[in-house]
């Protein structure tokens, strides 16, 4: 690794973009950074980590989250910042932690845009059409294909609405990113390999 390479995946739901950096972070040998940004969180700020999973990448409009926090034991903060800043702020601090110890792969929780000033920082999009995406959630999750359908649908609009939210930028909006990927017609290896090149084009990784 030629720099303090930071690569911060975004990813539609069923696209492989978990799996891609789980592949990359291997290949490159560097950390992986998934629930580990939330238990990271909670080790930091003493909140529990079950309290920060029920937030995570869920906004405040949400009404599971509104139920969960409702019977959060930490539902009663000082005056001042709502719940939902301080939570969304503790997990800035912990992308932030971690980003600061060296090259890593993060996935989702709007690393991308939380990491912006970074130097180093290669911001990726990982999608794909809805009609291969329901397939492959159906079959992997053992559900029927309309199950996976709303599954899908659920998910990528409470990852669109906590990224949107938070950013005020537009989750699937291509100019966000350094490489938009759609995997339909692409394996996990191949997609790997393309994150790569480009790094090695931001003389990031030997050729």
């Amino acid at each position: 690794m030629e720099k303090h390479a930071i690569i911060a995946i975004g990813r539609e739901y069923g696209s492989h973009g978990l799996q891609i950096g789980k592949h990359l972070a291997d290949d490159l040998g560097i950390p992986y950074y998934d629930q580990d940004i939330l238990r990271n969180a909670a080790k930091k700020s003493g909140i529990d980590l079950e309290t920060l999973q029920q937030h995570d990448e869920h906004t405040k409009n949400n009404m599971f989250y509104s139920l969960m926090m409702s019977l959060s034991p930490v539902a009663s903060f000082p005056e001042g910042e709502s719940l939902y800043q301080k939570l969304y702020q503790i997990q800035v601090d912990s992308i932030l932690d971690l980003a600061a110890k060296g090259p890593c792969v993060f996935i989702g929780r709007c690393a991308d845009y939380i990491l912006k000033d970074h130097p180093n920082v290669i911001k990726v999009f990982v999608h794909a059409p809805l009609e291969y995406r329901v397939p492959y959630i159906s079959n992997k999750e053992g559900i029927s294909l309309e199950e996976s359908r709303k599954k899908i649908t659920r998910i990528d609009k409470d990852r669109a609405t906590y990224y949107n939210y938070n950013t005020g930028q537009v989750w699937s909006e291509m100019r966000n990113y350094d490489l938009c990927i759609n995997t339909e017609h692409m394996s996990v290896g191949s997609a790997v390999e393309l994150i790569k090149f480009y790094m090695m084009e931001r003389g990031m990784l030997k050729r």
